[in-house]
């Protein structure tokens, strides 16, 4: 079923997407990314099958040393049990410019919706302050490469600073309710609904140096939504043929009576991760890329406690992917809890075809105890995907 606010949203995306092939100029990049794929789970009682497609435009501003505009509209639409449902989105809208100071320095603007990649690692990062240390919610373990692509609305300034470091300056205000766009009865829902505050909003820095093979990136982001200050510290190498990298961050309350001591920030407060990453070629036209990251929460629980909801200390991200060839692409991912002794573990493999056109077969299995965070016989314990990519 399709509701009023989906099918508003579907006519106003359908509309700008016209505008914008009628009146775009012969050099406008357009890239069209569409999904067709049907996905087998068991819900914990039964099979349930589901058609899933998404068609993603991607419309790209004509090549401009000093302009750049990007557009990105997705449809997500979902068959379940017989019924339609319609999932529009807008994950990309921004116009990017370098802006001159003198004639041989200029700063970069981002303005819009977008992706900032703060920290080190793939799919655990503590020094991504944006997005969050823990990427699991949004990992898309079925691409070959950058599981994560969260993005947010911002404003941020890019900074060179010599030739090998840069500082970068970020804002993210919140965003209003619309009235008129939200299901009805929700909250925001009405004409007088609150505009937000700014202490709401989100803003920070963050310094990017490179010394030899090592890079250091300190960050500070000051978070309105909870009023909470938050350090990183990111670091990253490369030796004996593989990068190297770790990140920490910690979160410091204010505006409270009792501020916690630095014993208990540092236990309930702080999050590390590491990780390794080597890329190898096995032989003519094959390469093996080899991963292991570990996310560390010291107030996490650091034995089992049996509870599928329990909050661990430890979590670890082995990824292999092998290509055995131009066309091929074997991808092993796995999230591992090892205090409870359970796993999700994801395989499967995408085949080029013809050029930009993919099919692609993954499976999902959760392996532990009923009372482990991944456990047999329960929603998404198992799970079959396969279906087509078609990129023109």
């Amino acid at each position: 079923m399709v509701t009023r606010t989906v099918q508003r949203t579907l006519i106003l995306a359908i509309g700008m997407t016209l505008s914008l092939a009628l009146h775009s100029g012969a050099q406008t990049r357009v890239q069209t990314d569409v999904e067709s794929l049907v996905t087998l789970r068991w819900t914990g009682d039964e099979l349930a099958l589901t058609g899933f497609s998404r068609a993603t435009a991607d419309f790209r501003s004509p090549q401009h040393p000093m302009v750049q505009g990007r557009l990105q509209l997705r449809l997500t639409v979902l068959d379940v049990a017989g019924t339609a449902f319609a999932l529009p989105e807008v994950p990309r809208a921004y116009v990017r410019f370098r802006f001159p100071v003198t004639e041989d320095y200029l700063f970069r603007v981002t303005a819009g919706r977008d992706r900032l990649s703060w920290g080190v690692g793939s799919l655990f990062n503590a020094g991504d302050l944006l997005f969050g240390a823990d990427g699991r919610d949004e990992a898309d373990f079925t691409r070959p490469s950058d599981v994560r692509d969260e993005t947010a609305w911002l404003t941020a300034a890019y900074f060179p600073i010599g030739a090998l470091g840069y500082l970068e300056a970020v804002g993210l205000p919140p965003l209003p309710p619309v009235a008129g766009l939200l299901p009805p009865g929700t909250p925001g829902d009405s004409p007088d609904a609150a505009v937000p505050a700014v202490s709401e909003s989100r803003a920070g820095v963050r310094l990017h140096v490179a010394t030899g093979p090592l890079s250091v990136e300190p960050a500070y982001l000051y978070d309105g939504r909870n009023d909470t200050h938050r350090l990183a510290l990111s670091l990253g190498s490369a030796a004996m043929g593989a990068d190297i990298y770790a990140s920490g961050s910690l979160d410091i309350p204010t505006g409270t009576d009792a501020v916690p001591g630095l014993q208990e920030l540092l236990r309930e407060r702080s999050r590390v991760s590491a990780g390794v990453f080597t890329s190898r070629a096995v032989g003519h036209d094959r390469t093996l890329n080899a991963r292991l990251e570990a996310l560390v929460r010291p107030g996490g629980a650091w034995e089992a406690i049996g509870e599928p909801t329990a909050h661990y200390g430890l979590l670890l991200h082995p990824e292999i992917v092998y290509i055995p060839g131009r066309t091929f692409t074997i991808v092993s991912r796995a999230i591992v809890s090892p205090i409870d002794g359970s796993a999700e573990i994801t395989g499967g493999a995408t085949w080029n075809i013809y050029q930009g056109f993919t099919a692609l077969a993954f499976g999902v299995v959760q392996i532990g105890d009923d009372d482990s965070v991944y456990g047999w016989d329960r929603d998404g314990s198992v799970a079959i995907l396969a279906g087509f990519r078609y990129e023109f």
